[in-house]
């Protein structure tokens, strides 16, 4: 008999008596990820066994329903944006999470190539550079200040004038 473990599937080894080679040599071979006694009475180890397999099997397909919502949700939000307009939203993303001045500078590079900014978008980006000791501390850099002097003159917020404030010391 070939059992066979695939697509996150559940397979028992079933042994009789104290005789576990059989079920070993499976295990051994990925062929079986559980075993247990040939007891199919009640409160039985196999019994327990798989109960909690089913109810595994519950939650992973409660987790899966929610990846499909999420999933179905990005690209009903995502459907009318342009390429462009979701390269300039997760290319701001990057640089809200960067954490190393040479990923902050390699994500400015990027932004300085790209024309359009919305104002909402150029919002975050001046937050970004106050908020993020990254950005904030590089910000004098020649390739960051360059990028940050075509922004901030375009938004009137509290956040571009601390911008202003830094470039300027």
């Amino acid at each position: 008999m070939k059992l066979v473990n695939i697509n996150g599937g559940y397979s028992i080894g079933v042994y009789s008596g104290e005789f576990k080679n059989k079920v070993f040599k499976m295990i051994s071979e990925d062929r079986i990820k559980y075993f247990a006694k040939a007891d199919y009475t009640e409160d039985s180890e196999l019994e327990k066994l798989i109960k909690h397999i089913i109810n595994r099997t519950v939650v992973n397909e409660i987790l899966e329903m929610k990846t499909v919502n999420c999933i179905n949700e990005m690209k009903s939000e995502r459907q009318g944006m342009e390429k462009e307009e979701i390269i300039r939203e997760d290319l701001i993303d990057k640089l809200n999470e960067s954490s190393s001045f040479s990923s902050t500078h390699e994500i400015i590079r990027l932004m300085s190539a790209i024309n359009g900014w919305s104002n909402t978008q150029m919002k975050r980006i001046l937050e970004i550079a106050i908020r993020n000791s990254q950005v904030r501390y590089i910000l004098k850099d020649k390739d960051v200040e360059e990028f940050y002097s075509k922004i901030y003159p375009k938004v009137d917020s509290e956040y571009s004038k601390q911008v202003i404030k830094i470039l300027k010391e």
